[in-house]
């Protein structure tokens, strides 16, 4: 028994000794909550996974040895700052009434003074003072700048100190609060307003990221930069998205609430309608005129055997589309021109197990199609044929399985989208 155990324990310690983490960390200069991204091997001109770091100014390559391989500073499209228009009719102010608190009888005007001062904010409080011929002594607040006294003026951002809520009278040997209300009527003369927004330019989202699905690493999907995925030269890619300000559709308010409109806004806001595919010495292989979203631009990139697509949501005259365009890595045209347009969408895209999710097809289709839905893991949860022209149909969420579930039909008017069971 000795003998057997011995050797075994002797094992153990010695493979427990030679496993180790380093204790000195290598560290990379990143931007925050974007720490690294990666160049997946299949992408790569050596054949080599490596990760890649954004920080601010330049793209920086390391090897698997952390050695900086590449820096460079890519070229930027300039987002237009956000903006909003606002035509806004002037506000009347009238007071409307006031409530009156008796505070007491102080013995001097001292300690009327502290008393007013304590309840607006303490010793630091200027007052202003002012003898009237009907009320007596008026005290009110002469300083606007701390927030408590802010709240002492009606609406305070647009009018300042001119219309004061609370003040004090001391007549008669008697302190008193006052509680001046107002109301106020938007029928003044029309203005406009400009608001600047914020352009959030020199971010990483100044740059469309791919979104792998699977693969190796399939946790570290999002990619930046790449070397073979559009053509076979050694230069790096790098896809940014060209800028234009368009209008939203304008809304109008009734401020005041009498049934009038007195407040036109119309916003405008920074969007993507082309993305460029740009190599890392600001050469640009291609100008795709395909949509992103201006907040966080992505596509996904899916591999369909040996094909390569980028796949992105489209909507058309109020229609959801998924849409696909096929990468060919064979010259300057890389992303085909040409993508045919797939009607497939599904509602509600999160359900609960006790919803129907429907989904829409294409109802033009002239031959029967297949509708399935593959789970995460590749098994199939649900299959079902549908006749020609038939423009929908309803699957239980019950039969599906938790988390991501894709949805796929068949034929020339068939297409994908992804449905998450909760």
């Amino acid at each position: 028994m000795k003998r057997t155990l011995l050797p075994l324990i002797a094992l153990t310690l010695s493979l427990g000794a030679h496993a180790q983490v380093s204790n000195t960390p290598s560290r990379v200069p990143t931007q925050d909550q974007k720490p690294v991204s990666y160049i997946y091997g299949e992408y790569a001109a050596d054949g080599e996974t490596k990760f890649t770091t954004w920080d601010g100014t330049n793209w920086n390559v390391y090897d698997s040895d952390l050695k900086l391989v590449k820096t460079f500073a890519p070229t930027l499209n300039t987002r237009p700052t956000p903006y909003t228009i606002k035509k806004q009719r002037k506000g009347i102010v009238t007071p409307t009434g006031t409530n009156t608190d008796e505070w007491g009888s102080p013995q001097s005007l001292d300690e009327v003074r502290n008393a007013v001062r304590d309840y607006f904010g303490g010793d630091g409080v200027k007052l202003s003072e002012k003898e009237s011929a009907d009320k007596g002594l008026v005290l009110t607040v002469d300083a606007a700048e701390d927030y408590t006294l802010q709240n002492s003026y009606f609406d305070y951002e647009t009018f300042g100190k001119a219309y004061p809520t609370v003040y004090f009278i001391y007549a008669n040997g008697v302190l008193s609060q006052v509680n001046q209300e107002y109301e106020i009527a938007y029928t003044g003369d029309w203005a406009e307003v400009r608001e600047e927004g914020n352009s959030g330019s020199g971010t990483s989202d100044d740059f469309v990221s791919l979104f792998r699905d699977g693969g190796e690493y399939p946790e570290y999907n999002s990619i930046y930069l790449t070397q073979h995925l559009f053509n076979k030269d050694d230069a790096y890619e790098y896809l940014r998205p060209v800028w234009k300000l368009v209008a939203n559709e304008p809304y109008s308010n009734d401020r005041d609430g009498d049934g009038d409109v007195d407040e036109v806004v119309t916003s405008y806001q920074a969007v993507a309608d082309k993305v460029q595919i740009v190599q890392d010495n600001g050469t640009v292989l291609q100008t795709i005129d395909v949509p992103v979203d201006a907040h966080s631009p992505s596509y996904d990139l899916v591999r369909l055997k040996d094909k390569i697509y980028l796949e992105y949501a489209e909507v058309v005259d109020g229609e959801h589309y998924t849409c696909f365009r096929r990468i060919t890595p064979d010259g300057s045209t890389a992303v085909s021109e040409v993508a045919a347009r797939m009607k497939v969408a599904a509602r509600p895209t999160i359900a609960s197990p006790a919803e129907r999710i429907v989904v829409t097809l294409d109802g033009q289709a002239d031959a029967s199609r297949e509708v399935s839905v593959t789970g995460a893991d590749g098994r199939t949860f649900y299959r079902t044929r549908v006749a020609p022209g038939q423009a929908s149909v309803t699957i239980p969420a019950n039969l599906l399985g938790t988390g991501l579930n894709v949805v796929n039909v068949s034929g020339k008017a068939g297409g994908s989208c992804k449905v998450i069971v909760k």
